[in-house]
């Protein structure tokens, strides 16, 4: 308490919103090919509890300030050792798992620890740090759905679509971005939407199933509204939720493929 107004403690929740939605995306559609795994559940929860820890371990860092590590040193503490005990358990699902099975897990982790890299740079917010996480995040569905026992090719599919969603929403929202700083000019929003086209006219046009071919199409078109509508910092959340909504879409069509 200072001046007898009390200061609230910083959250220890992940600050990234749009990598709730990356991350959640990508492991309901591995447990969906692999619902019955118990090996499969333990690597998502391993998944989920990493990414809940490292919002308290930013603050340990430091790199959420030095007043938020004061405030909040003992409960980032706790955090961390409760997240690390269940992520002991969750790792049980490892115990005799192949050298493949084992290899799945290194794209997500090597992602991630570039990733860390870029917080603490202060760099994770540039178009490079904000893709290398839509990366990790997809790819965090590979060693659920190898566990789970799916197919190496098609498991690898899976992780490649979500990642070519997850990557072109985050383009999508970088180009809205854009365009607001730039006083709602209308080219870097062009772009996003002319970088997904290509995405989807690629994907139609290679040997994929047809429906595999068609899971950026809801994607591309929830980007059309972010095209047309007058950019504004109000319509940002709103945005975020029809790219999110096109990207679950999406997600479902690589799950009925690949099922």
């Amino acid at each position: 308490m200072a001046n007898g107004i009390t200061t609230k403690p910083p959250s220890l929740l992940p600050r990234e919103h749009g990598a709730y939605a990356q991350l959640s995306i990508a492991l309901v559609a591995a447990l969906a090919l692999v619902p019955l795994s118990g090996r499969a559940w333990g690597q998502a929860l391993a998944s989920a509890l990493v990414f809940v820890a490292s919002e308290p371990a930013l603050v340990l860092l430091g790199r959420r300030g030095e007043a938020a590590k004061t405030q909040a040193l003992r409960p980032a503490r706790r955090r961390l050792l409760l997240c690390g005990g269940l992520l002991l358990l969750a790792l049980l699902a490892w115990s005799g798992t192949t050298f493949l099975q084992k290899f799945s897990v290194l794209p997500s982790l090597t992602a991630g620890a570039a990733l860390l890299g870029l917080f603490l740079a202060r760099r994770e917010h540039s178009t490079a740090g904000e893709l290398l996480g839509a990366t990790a995040f997809s790819f965090a569905a590979l060693p659920v759905v190898i566990l789970g026992g799916l197919a190496p090719a098609k498991a690898l599919t899976l992780a490649l679509g979500l990642t070519a969603l997850n990557g072109l929403g985050t383009i999508l929202v970088r180009g809205f971005l854009a365009s607001l700083k730039r006083g709602n000019a209308r080219w870097p929003r062009t772009f996003a939407v002319g970088a997904g086209l290509g995405l989807s006219v690629g994907a139609l046009a290679s040997p994929l199933p047809w429906l595999l071919g068609l899971a950026p199409l809801p994607l591309l078109a929830a980007s059309a509204w972010v095209m047309v509508a007058p950019p504004s910092p109000r319509s940002l959340r709103t945005v975020g939720w029809i790219l999110t909504a096109g990207s679950a879409l999406g997600a479902l069509a690589l799950v009925i493929t690949l099922h």
